[in-house]
C-alpha cells in the first residue's frame, strides 16, 4: 500500500514541477499509445528489475511501468525527454506482463501503450546441503543431502 501512495505522490510532485516551469504545450494532447516497448520478452531471477525503454517517448509525458493484470505500479512516474526513455520496474518476484502507462499531466488524458513486455521470473536454485558426517561401516554410508526444491541435481560419491 505504501509503494501506491509513494506513486502517486511521484505523479503530484511531476506535476507540480512542470506546473511550476511554465512547461507549455497543447492541453489536449494524449499521449501517442503506439511509440515502442522494449524488450517483448525477458527472463530474469528473481528479485531482479527489468529495464524497460520506451522510443522516442514524448516530451513532458508522464510514464509508469504497471502490471497488465492488475494495474499496480511497478515503477515510479518518469517524464519523456523526446528521445528514448528507460525505466527500471521494482524488484520481481513472479512472472508478470508489464505495461507503459502514459499520462498527460495537464489534460489528464491516459493511455496504455500498446506493446506490452512479457517478464519470466526464474527462481533461485536450491542451496546444496550434504547433511550431517557419515560414519562408514564396511562399503556402505547413508546419504543425507537435501532434496531440490527449485532447480535438479542428485547426490553420488
Amino acid at each position: 500500500m505504501l509503494r501506491f501512495y509513494k506513486a502517486r505522490l511521484n505523479f503530484l510532485l511531476l506535476l507540480l514541477g512542470i506546473l511550476l516551469v511554465g512547461l507549455q504545450f497543447s492541453l489536449a494532447q494524449c499521449p501517442n499509445a503506439a511509440l515502442t516497448v522494449s524488450p517483448a520478452t525477458i527472463s530474469v531471477c528473481t528479485g531482479s528489475s527489468v529495464a524497460v525503454t520506451i522510443g522516442s517517448s514524448e516530451a513532458n509525458i508522464g510514464y509508469q511501468l504497471r502490471n497488465n493484470a492488475t494495474d499496480a505500479p511497478l515503477s515510479g512516474y518518469y517524464l519523456g525527454t523526446g528521445s528514448d526513455l528507460t525505466i527500471n520496474s521494482d524488484a520481481l518476484t513472479a512472472n508478470v506482463t508489464i505495461k507503459v502507462y502514459a499520462i498527460n499531466p495537464l489534460s489528464f488524458c491516459a493511455v496504455n501503450l500498446t506493446n506490452l513486455v512479457a517478464v519470466t521470473v526464474n527462481q533461485i536454485p536450491t542451496v546444496s546441503n550434504a547433511g550431517g558426517d557419515q560414519t562408514v561401516c564396511s562399503t556402505t554410508a547413508t546419504l543425507a543431502g537435501n532434496t531440490p526444491v527449485t532447480g535438479t541435481g542428485a547426490w553420488t560419491i
